[in-house]
């Protein structure tokens, strides 16, 4: 009886400093493997980078420029096109019935509407951007850039 009672006792005991030194081991291990991860919660944020002034191309003293028309052909202005494929100059025509279209210069992109001011179309765009499902993350009618975040739609994917 004595010795089941010892190796009962020791089996305890042996148990008890096993899920101890367990618990103090994945302790350590996080310490010992802490170095080789990122921690993005506790990372210091970097201050806003400046675009200096000479490379921002943002209107400021006219309110919404659009490049102004270039060719004209038969007396009606035309549409040119870069080698790139991009449209520089656009006037409402049939393909346009709501007098508005929009155009494009590489990588920028702007609307042309006529006969409304942009104060009258802003709220418009607005609503289109929202409806559409696109959450804008620059609204600023002073300077008439309006930027949308991307539209990911995962409805499809397993």
């Amino acid at each position: 009886m004595k010795r089941s009672a010892f190796s009962l006792h020791a089996t305890r005991m042996a148990v008890l400093a096993l899920a101890l030194g367990s618990l103090a081991g994945c302790e350590s291990l996080n310490d010992m493997f802490a170095s080789d991860r990122v921690n993005y919660k506790d990372t210091p944020t970097a201050p806003p980078l400046n675009v200096p002034q000479d490379l921002s191309s943002a209107p400021s003293d006219q309110k919404y420029v659009a490049p102004p028309p270039t060719v004209t052909l038969g007396g009606a202005a035309q549409r040119t096109v870069t080698p790139a494929g991009n449209a520089t100059l656009g006037v409402p025509n049939s393909q346009d019935p709501f007098g508005m279209h929009v155009e494009r210069d590489g990588d920028r992109r702007w609307l042309v509407v006529d006969g409304r001011t942009p104060d009258d179309v802003w709220p418009q765009l607005q609503e289109f951007w929202t409806e559409n499902g696109f959450t804008l993350t620059t609204d600023s009618p002073s300077t008439g850039i309006m930027t949308t975040d991307w539209a990911e739609n995962r409805a499809n994917i397993p």
